[in-house]
C-alpha cells in the first residue's frame, strides 16, 4: 500500500529565520471541541509548539475542529474498534518523515503500541494523563484483554524516546501501581499550564443569561460524563444542598453517562436546576468560570493533575474536589478551594455550604495562589525535549 507524504514544508517568515525545523506528529483520539483533560492537552502541545516545529495532528473525525494553521487529519472510525480505523489513517502517512511523534492518549497508544515498528517506536513521546495503570494494568477493559494491550503497552514504553507524565503525582502512581520501576528515569513531568491569554476573569451575568433569580448561586461541573466523574453523588448532594438555598447547576461536557445523568435529574425533579450543555469549545468555558459562584467535580478517579480545577481558579472561581489522586496539590485549603472526603457525603455537605457562602474565598487571592501553573513554564519544557 502506498503511503501518504503530508508535504511538510518550512514555514514562512524566511524559514523561521532559516532554522531547520523538526517535523511532528501529534496523534490523539481526544481533541477540542470535545471536552476532556486528554483533548485540552493535546491541543495546549499543539499551540505551544506549532511556531517551532511543522506540525501534523491526527485525530478522530467527530465533525467540526477548532481551526489551526497546522494540517489536522481526520481519522473516520467506528466503536468498539476505533484502533483500527485510527491505524488505516496512520498507515496512509510516511511515519518515516516525522522526527518525533507525540501519542497523547490511550487510543493513540493503542495504537502505537500494535502497530508501529520499532524504529518508529523510538521516536515517540508517550503521556501518562492519570488512568493508565488502572485501565491497561491493573483492570484493564475487555478489548484491551483480547488484544495483549498490556504488554504491547509496556514494550512501546521501553522503546519510546520519552514518557511525559502529567505530574509527579502522576509519575509516582504509576511507577508504584505497574511495577515499572525500570522505567522511573525515563518518565519527565511536565505539568500542563494554564494560558492567562485565555483563561482570566471575565465580566459575565449567567443569571441573566438564564433566567435565575438573583438570590440563586451558581455551581458549575466541565468534564467528560462517566459513571466515574461523581455526578450521582454529586445530584444527591445538590437535591440537599437545594432544600438549604436556591441553586443553578451548570454541567458541560459530553460522554457515555449523559443521556444516563439526564434520566437522574429527571426522576429527581430537577429540570429546571440543573442545565447540562454539550460541544462547548474550550474558550467558550471562560465564560462559566467567571460566571460561576463555585466549581465543583468531585471525580471517583485518581486525577493526576485537574486542569479544569486550575481553569476556573484562573478565572477567579473556587473550587472544591475530592481529596484523592493529585487533586490536595492544587488545592490551597480555605484559599482557592476546598477538597473533600469521597467517602464522607456530611463532610461534603458541609463544605459545600461554606464554600457557597459569600465572600468565603477572594478571587484575587484565588489567582494569586495558582500562578505557578503558568503555560509558559509548560512551553519551557517541551521545547527543551524537542530540541533533543
Amino acid at each position: 500500500m502506498s503511503t501518504l507524504n503530508i508535504g511538510i514544508k518550512q514555514s514562512s517568515n524566511e524559514n523561521r529565520k532559516n532554522k531547520i525545523l523538526k517535523n511532528v506528529l501529534l496523534i490523539t483520539y481526544q481533541y477540542p471541541p470535545e471536552v476532556g483533560g486528554a483533548g485540552s492537552v493535546a491541543r495546549d502541545i499543539a499551540r505551544l509548539i506549532q511556531h517551532e516545529c511543522n506540525l501534523t495532528l491526527v485525530t478522530l473525525d467527530k465533525g467540526h475542529l477548532i481551526e489551526e494553521t497546522f494540517p489536522i487529519i481526520q481519522a473516520d472510525t467506528a466503536w468498539p474498534f476505533r484502533f483500527l480505523g485510527f491505524w488505516k489513517t496512520l498507515r496512509e502517512l510516511n511515519l518515516d518523515q516525522f522526527d518525533d511523534i507525540i501519542v497523547n492518549d490511550t487510543g493513540a497508544s493503542l495504537v502505537a503500541a500494535r502497530y508501529f515498528p520499532a524504529h518508529i517506536k523510538a521516536k515517540c513521546w508517550v503521556y501518562l494523563h492519570g488512568s493508565e495503570p488502572e485501565n491497561i494494568y491493573i483492570k484493564p477493559e475487555p478489548i484491551f484483554r483480547l488484544l495483549g494491550f498490556k504488554k504491547k503497552y509496556t514494550q512501546l514504553l521501553e522503546h519510546c524516546k520519552h514518557i511525559i507524565a502529567v505530574s509527579d503525582y502522576m509519575k509516582h502512581k504509576f511507577v508504584s501501581m505497574t511495577q515499572l520501576s525500570h522505567l522511573t528515569e525515563k518518565i519527565v513531568v511536565i505539568t500542563n499550564g494554564i494560558d492567562e491569554s485565555m483563561f482570566s476573569p471575565l465580566k459575565v451575568d449567567l443569571r441573566e443569561k438564564y433566567n435565575v433569580k438573583t438570590d440563586t448561586r451558581i455551581l458549575l461541573s466541565v468534564s467528560r460524563l462517566t459513571t466515574k466523574k461523581g455526578y450521582v453523588r454529586k445530584l444527591h448532594l445538590f437535591k440537599k444542598l437545594c432544600e438549604k438555598q436556591p441553586l443553578f447547576w451548570i454541567v458541560i461536557g459530553n460522554g457515555p453517562f449523559v443521556d444516563e445523568f439526564k434520566s437522574h435529574v429527571e426522576r429527581h425533579n430537577l429540570q429546571s436546576s440543573v442545565l447540562i450543555l454539550q460541544g462547548l469549545e474550550r474558550k467558550q468555558l471562560v465564560d462559566y468560570y467567571s460566571g460561576a459562584d463555585l466549581f465543583w467535580l468531585l471525580s471517583e478517579y485518581d486525577e493526576s493533575f485537574g486542569l479544569v480545577y486550575l481553569e476556573a481558579n484562573f478565572c477567579g472561581c473556587a473550587v472544591v474536589g475530592n481529596r484523592k489522586g493529585g487533586v490536595p496539590y492544587l488545592i490551597n485549603e480555605g484559599v482557592n478551594g476546598f477538597t473533600v472526603s469521597e467517602s464522607d457525603d456530611q463532610e461534603a455537605l458541609t463544605k459545600m455550604i461554606q464554600a457557597l457562602t459569600p465572600n468565603t474565598f477572594n478571587s484575587e487571592k484565588i489567582i494569586q495562589s495558582v500562578k505557578n501553573y503558568s503555560i509558559q513554564k509548560t512551553k519551557s519544557s517541551l521545547l527543551d525535549l524537542l530540541k533533543q
